[in-house]
């Protein structure tokens, strides 16, 4: 063997001897001896077992068990938690021999999921302005865990959130992953809220009204209830839940902020900008969005043609809308006195024809929803009926879930709709219900009142839910769902419904969060606020569901309970043969209109004028007939309608 055969074989060892010297150095650092629970999680009842991980062969160990702080009577490595103890912190302290220092295992023992969150040291999180750094481990319970879940163990970001609700003591929370998680089965993402239900002693409005939508084929954001440790220590009930935003996990439509990404990605692997630029170039794009409409991209000096690189789409949707009074996103408009702000993409508001479009599009539904006689408006040179703007089986579902749950907000704030490409806007998702169904307010112990005539506050007084609520042919889609979901709308009162179900499945985690922040501790189990709301929610919603199904009869009955559609006088529509006959005490001219479509202008003769119907407009569904009459200068009359409905 030659002598560079030798050297290459002494290199080789030598490599070899590094690598593994290398590697017992790492693994030494990474099997530092700890101790943790062999279970995932604690239940009443069975064993929750101490491991001892890395320690050498033959170490003795002693053992200390605390429940709440408080030393209990047990020196095993094995302990059987009771009913008791739920709602506390179950902490067991081992003492190694051979002069290793003791070690400690947590956990909160709940029947719910646990999210421990620590902020870098140890920070309260005191803004909704600015992320603080933390870590996020998920304790899963007999529902989720994980063989079911991804369970997350890993950095995040946080801050706090809401509007109202942030002024509470118990605040509420958003959080941005690290990277994208399926958490509890609800689909990957990055962002999550916390919600902290201060406003709802009965912890459920939001979670139930949310599920409910969901269950009526509406958009929802799915949501479930945990305990949450912050800093080592607990803070509460709390919902976590989906957060609002354009996802395909989300609110699945055209996300413009992707062609943001897409066109910066384009550019550094072009080598027309730098990599290490590239985030910056992204947010660049997300800021300044007027290249989505003229194709030129400024940027640090620099202009670029992106059609050359992208094929951008004709833009008509794509964007998340919210209602709101507190008028605080970058890009807003109002219409009349509605303020009407663009929640995605947030700073849509930079490129002047896409505002210009949706402002226009948002006006002239407004004009025919709530202030046009007729329900139609001009809109691109067409008279346009607002169902040809706004899906109508998500205005009447949004309608109605806002009347099952007597939501106070509702048309104020929080209410969010959203326009795909090519598509009709609609209404969704149902979001930040606390504030409803008998909870609190001035008008919380009413059940016998419609929402849409009960509030006005500010921008609610010209909300367009009021100008849709003069139309029969609308309350008759409202009527056609509720026929269709009252089963399931009145499952959520029975034994085994979702309130039932709920108020077992969150009862010792609502007690301790009683505990928490009500009385700090000085409360008994007769006086938990937890099942006086419950009590509370559950008698309001069987009396106001009860009082929804005496209106819920006929489409008159509806029509004449809420009291908003005007039928002046002297006006009579009949069904003869295949004909409607109009009958009018005065006026020059008929007009017809079919499910709010206007059909046929006749001309009244001696009073009476007569439309042949179609058979092909027939849908067996909410079919409606409504007649306006009008004066030869053009005033109306009066009208009326006749309900087809099968």
């Amino acid at each position: 063997m030659n002598r560079k055969k030798y050297l290459q074989i002494g290199c080789t060892f030598a490599l070899l001897c590094l690598f593994l010297a290398l590697t017992a150095s790492w693994k030494k650092k990474t099997e530092e001896p700890y101790v943790s629970f062999r279970q995932e999680y604690a239940q009443e009842g069975e064993e929750l077992n101490v491991i001892c991980n890395h320690y050498p062969a033959g170490t003795a160990f002693s053992f200390a068990w605390f429940v709440d702080g408080i030393k209990i009577d047990n020196t095993t490595d094995t302990y059987v938690p009771v009913y008791e103890d739920l709602g506390k912190f179950i902490r067991v302290t081992v003492t190694p021999d051979h002069g290793y220092p003791p070690a400690e295992a947590t956990l909160y023992f709940s029947r719910l999921p646990v999210l421990y969150i620590d902020v870098a040291d140890n920070d309260p999180i005191y803004s909704k302005e600015f992320y603080f750094e933390a870590d996020l481990r998920i304790q899963g319970n007999a529902v989720y865990h994980s063989l079911t879940s991804e369970i997350y163990n890993g950095p995040i970001q946080i801050k706090g959130r809401g509007n109202s609700t942030w002024h509470f003591e118990k605040v509420p929370y958003r959080m941005k992953l690290e990277t994208a998680s399926d958490l509890f089965q609800m689909g990957k993402n990055k962002h999550w809220v916390l919600l902290a239900n201060a406003f709802d002693d009965s912890l459920m409005r939001n979670k139930i009204s949310y599920d409910l939508s969901g269950e009526m084929g509406m958009p929802y954001m799915e949501s479930t209830w945990v305990d949450l440790v912050l800093n080592g220590e607990y803070i509460g009930n709390y919902q976590l839940c989906e957060h609002i935003r354009i996802d395909e996990n989300r609110i699945d439509i055209q996300n413009l902020e992707d062609y943001a990404k897409l066109a910066a990605e384009i550019l550094c692997e072009t080598g027309a900008v730098l990599e290490e630029e590239r985030e910056d170039l992204e947010n660049h794009l997300v800021w300044q969005m007027d290249w989505l409409t003229t194709g030129t991209v400024q940027y640090e000096e620099q202009i670029f043609d992106v059609t050359s690189i992208l094929n951008l789409p004709e833009i008509n949707g794509g964007f998340l809308f919210e209602l709101d009074a507190f008028y605080d996103e970058p890009s807003r408009f109002l219409v009349v006195d509605q303020p009407i702000m663009v929640r995605d993409p947030k700073y849509i508001g930079s490129n002047d024809t896409l505002m210009t479009y949706i402002r226009d599009y948002v006006t002239a539904f407004f004009f025919a929803a709530f202030q046009s006689e007729d329900f139609y408006t001009i809109y691109d040179g067409e008279p346009t009926h607002y169902s040809q703007l706004f899906d109508i089986e998500a205005l009447a579902k949004y309608f109605l879930v806002s009347e099952i749950f007597f939501n106070e907000d509702a048309g104020l704030k929080s209410t969010y709709f959203y326009k795909e490409q090519d598509c009709l806007a609609e209404m969704g998702p149902i979001w930040d219900m606390d504030y409803s169904s008998g909870g609190i307010g001035d008008r919380a112990h009413i059940y016998d009142q419609w929402q849409v005539v009960t509030y006005s506050n500010y921008a609610q007084e010209s909300q367009w839910y009021k100008g849709l609520a003069r139309d029969p042919w609308f309350l008759s889609k409202v009527l056609e769902y509720w026929e269709e979901y009252r089963e399931v709308i009145f499952h959520i009162l029975d034994e085994d419904g979702s309130m039932e179900q709920s108020y077992s499945y969150i009862l010792e985690s609502a007690r301790s969060n009683d505990i928490r922040w009500k009385k700090k501790g000085e409360i008994g189990e007769e006086e938990y606020f937890f099942e006086n709301g419950y009590k509370v929610f559950k008698e309001w919603m069987t009396n106001h569901l009860a009082w929804l199904d005496g209106q819920f009869t006929t489409l008159e009955n509806v029509v004449d309970s809420i009291g908003f559609y005007e039928a002046g006088y002297g006006v009579s529509l009949d069904w003869e043969g295949e004909n409607v006959v109009v009958r009018a005490e005065e006026g020059e001219r008929a007009v017809f209109f079919y499910n709010g479509i206007r059909q046929a202008e006749v001309p009244l003769v001696d009073g009476t004028a007569v439309w042949p119907v179609d058979p092909e407009l027939r849908t067996g569904e909410s079919d409606v007939v409504l007649v306006r009459v009008y004066r030869e200068d053009q005033t109306q009359s009066g009208s009326d309608y006749m309900d087809f409905r099968q």
